[in-house]
């Protein structure tokens, strides 16, 4: 079987971004086979005036932040033209990351057993047919090099920047920062998509709670949708099919990082923390190609790689991590519900979120939903702080058995152990999970690929190690296949 035809335009060209003091606007204009050109405009609009001045660092960083969507069409493209010019590295980490992405895409949309449920049954490719040069088959990136000159920005590593969602990993570091007394802003990216629903509570709570909460809204969502319409891999009724995935565009995250990390080198910030809790891994191969599960921008290695990337620009040591790496989401959750309630009241983690009475409130249904019940119920907390609704938490134990739960296994089926000790009771799972004790997910964990002991900032761990501890049954570290006990 001959491999699919991907490469559905002869160009993608990204214009030079247009800047006004606090927003950046650029085009995208997508070249088919046959010449049809279909232009899609993508803005950033800052609480900040970013851009007031003539500085060549920050007009860099335009550049480079609008170039970032672009990597997720790297295998439809023969060729992707940045108009504005750009330093030498970031056509390298470009370069990189739009290797990433495309391996992530193929092996997780077009390489599986059965066709994905977003892209057209024509375009996919059985694990036994799977040619791994396909992979390398990308668009040649054409980008003029320049010397970014410019003093370099002045940070501080002890202020933090939270990547804030409404979900309870993000709303975790925040509280913990708070009640460590330390400088802390939580910023919320609204990117034009219905995921501004499970932000809008957490955001309307620090919003009135602390002056230091920021906001930027984007049409990255938009860019994505109408991108989407334009590649023929991808079914026309994308939008009505119930997923919980996306069709195409999976380096999203990096775009929300970018922005970001202009506010902070407006404000100097030197921290940006994401909530990446642990992931168990390992990662999966296809004919000896690996992939992350299409959350290769929420790894450690991403965060290794950007970090390096960051410091080869003049951006003062602006850094990022995650404080949550060694801790599983069952025990985030739990942290987060006997910590910091008024918190945990503004989470709302689900992926059809809807209004009821001027009020986001999840769905009950969703993968996302019954992995945040099944945390809930394990550590003896009550769902309707969250405004799940009774009937929702009832039926449970029956959706886990036709719902696909995207948790790690072990965390999944330690979270029906527990939970099961409290009365509940589960007809079997979709995922082939049973209730089963795995100890080690209620325990701080330390894993060379996962949970490095230098991600959590010097100046924070003698701090956070004893609060997880709190709720935490010890630490452990992962030496060879085994799991031993360790110290924090």
């Amino acid at each position: 079987m001959s491999r699919p035809d991907l490469k559905f335009f002869r160009e993608l060209r990204v214009s030079d971004p247009a800047l006004k003091a606090d927003a950046s606007t650029s085009a995208y204009t997508f070249v088919d086979r046959k010449g049809k050109r279909s232009e899609i405009a993508l803005h950033w609009k800052f609480p900040v005036p970013l851009y007031a001045e003539a500085d060549p660092v920050m007009r860099n960083h335009a550049r480079l932040h609008h170039a970032i969507p672009s990597l997720n069409y790297g295998l439809f493209c023969d060729r992707v033209v940045l108009e504005g010019p750009l330093a030498r590295e970031d056509a390298e980490y470009l370069r990189a990351m739009q290797r990433v992405t495309a391996r992530e895409q193929y092996l997780t949309r077009f390489v599986r057993d059965e066709p994905h449920l977003l892209i057209k049954p024509e375009y996919h490719v059985s694990p036994e047919d799977f040619e791994t040069e396909a992979v390398d088959d990308l668009a040649e990136i054409v980008v003029e090099e320049e010397r970014v000159e410019g003093p370099p920005r002045k940070v501080d590593p002890r202020r933090y920047a939270v990547l804030s969602s409404g979900g309870k990993e993000s709303l975790l570091t925040y509280g913990l920062l708070r009640e460590l007394k330390r400088d802390v802003s939580p910023v919320y990216v609204n990117e034009s998509g219905r995921h501004w629903y499970t932000a809008l509570l957490a955001h309307r709570l620090h919003e009135r709670t602390d002056p230091r909460t920021r906001r930027v809204w984007s049409s990255v969502d938009r860019l994505y949708v109408a991108a989407n319409r334009l590649l023929p891999c991808v079914r026309p009724d994308f939008q009505r099919v119930a997923a919980d995935v996306y069709p195409i565009q999976l380096f999203t995250f990096n775009s929300y990082q970018l922005a970001v990390a202009g506010l902070c080198l407006h404000e100097g910030m030197g921290t940006m923390l994401m909530g990446n809790e642990f992931d168990e891994g390992p990662w999966p191969e296809v004919k000896g190609v690996r992939h992350w599960h299409a959350i290769y921008d929420q790894s450690q290695e991403f965060d290794l790689v950007l970090n390096a990337f960051f410091a080869r620009k003049p951006w003062g040591g602006l850094r990022q991590t995650s404080l949550l790496r060694t801790m599983s989401s069952l025990l985030i959750e739990d942290l987060l519900a006997t910590r910091y309630p008024d918190l945990l009241a503004a989470q709302t983690s689900c992926h059809a979120t809807h209004m009821e009475e001027g009020q986001p409130v999840p769905c009950g249904r969703c993968s996302k939903c019954l992995g945040v019940l099944l945390f809930l119920l394990a550590g003896g907390h009550d769902p309707a702080r969250l405004r799940y609704k009774k009937g929702d938490v009832e039926k449970l134990g029956a959706r886990v058995a036709t719902t696909h739960v995207k948790v790690d296994q072990a965390e999944a089926e330690h979270a029906m152990w527990l939970a099961q000790g409290k009365g509940w009771r589960f007809e079997g799972s979709l995922n082939g999970f049973a209730p089963r004790e795995h100890a080690e997910v209620q325990k701080v964990r330390f894993h060379p690929e996962m949970s490095r002991r230098d991600a959590m900032p010097a100046e924070l761990a003698g701090s956070l190690y004893p609060i997880f501890l709190t709720r935490a049954k010890g630490v452990m570290e992962k030496r060879g296949e085994a799991w031993v006990p360790a110290e924090p």
